[in-house]
């Protein structure tokens, strides 16, 4: 029996590393501790009126109840920590 696997190659610009070192130097990530799936929109609108940041935050459905947040500046992002929920 043999498997076959298919490979594929991703092509990053130095741009595209930049974009993505800001992102993750603006985020953080947070889980809800529940049973109940919790939805990215539910996620952001809580968010959205908890944390009352000056710019959107950008929310990531990364697995079950586990959440990205991204901010557009370092003020938003410290308010949201020192709000956290």
């Amino acid at each position: 029996m043999s498997t076959s696997a298919k490979s594929s190659t991703a092509i990053f610009t130095d741009e595209d590393l930049l974009v993505s070192l800001d992102r993750n130097d603006l985020s953080l990530i947070g889980r809800v501790f529940s049973h109940s799936p919790v939805s990215r929109s539910r996620m952001h609108h809580t968010v959205k009126r908890a944390w009352e940041t000056t710019k959107p935050v950008v929310v990531i459905d990364v697995e079950h109840n586990l959440f990205q947040f991204v901010f557009d500046n370092k003020i938003d992002m410290a308010v949201a920590e020192s709000r956290a929920l």
